[in-house]
């Protein structure tokens, strides 16, 4: 097995575990109600990141393309975990005085902690995974049109990045989804044509920027320096 098949198969085996990990110890507990979300929103975030695990140079014509549209619509899903981690609020973490303010002080509450603790591993793990999937993704792409360099690479990142965050924009404040693409085009598409707002500006900006410090932290481990480091002046891994 080639180090990009294990990969893909550690990708895997992370999220059928994280899948079986929050049915059973967050979908299925009364006490986590509020947050049966996260099941849902972590399967719609490895979709893509299975998906772009077929795209290939060696893949024909005729099943890249259909596939690189259902990767595209859907890649936007996993970025988007970057907002629920606001869901926390939803456990009023501060700590509360007798007139009713807050103190700014969080709550040594256990329970929220674990919901912490669930959420930042499901958001972290579908972010970094699915800006590193996307990369790869841009650089398949690339090399099928025989048009790679680095800086078009990162001229494409940026753009599937700023389009991925328009499309959080949209799941997030319209309740728009993938699938309503399929089943109510025309209402979906009316409903696009009138959201072009400086909000969307706005926070576009800032979820593009939030997505391009991932990508920048992925590729900064990618430079000879760090390389060098972890592996030692003469070749071998610093840490055995």
């Amino acid at each position: 097995m080639t180090r990009e098949g294990l990969f893909k198969w550690i990708v895997r085996a992370v999220f059928w575990c994280g899948l079986a990990y929050v049915y059973f110890a967050v979908y299925r507990q009364p006490v986590f109600k509020p947050y049966k979300f996260l099941l849902p929103n972590l399967f719609l975030a490895y979709i893509p990141i299975e998906l772009s695990f077929h795209l290939e140079e060696t893949t024909p014509r005729l099943v890249f393309w259909p596939l690189f549209t259902v990767w595209f619509f859907f890649y936007p899903n996993a970025p988007y975990m970057l907002t629920d981690f606001f869901h926390l609020a939803l456990r009023n973490p501060y700590i509360v005085r007798a007139d009713g303010t807050r103190t700014g002080l969080l709550l040594p509450d256990m329970k929220m902690w674990l919901m912490f603790l669930d959420l930042a591993a499901c958001v972290l793990v579908s972010t970094f995974i699915g800006v590193l999937t996307l990369h790869r993704t841009v650089s398949v792409l690339l090399r099928r049109i025989g048009r790679r360099t680095v800086w078009r690479q990162a001229a494409l990142v940026l753009a599937f990045t700023v389009i991925a965050s328009v499309g959080i924009y949209i799941g997030r404040f319209l309740r728009v989804h993938t699938a309503h693409l399929v089943t109510r085009p025309l209402e979906t598409a009316k409903l696009l044509s009138t959201l072009w707002e400086l909000r969307l500006v706005t926070f576009t900006a800032i979820l593009t920027a939030t997505q391009m410090f991932v990508w920048g932290l992925l590729m900064l481990v990618r430079l000879p320096l760090f390389v060098t480091l972890h592996r030692g002046r003469e070749g071998r891994p610093v840490v055995q």
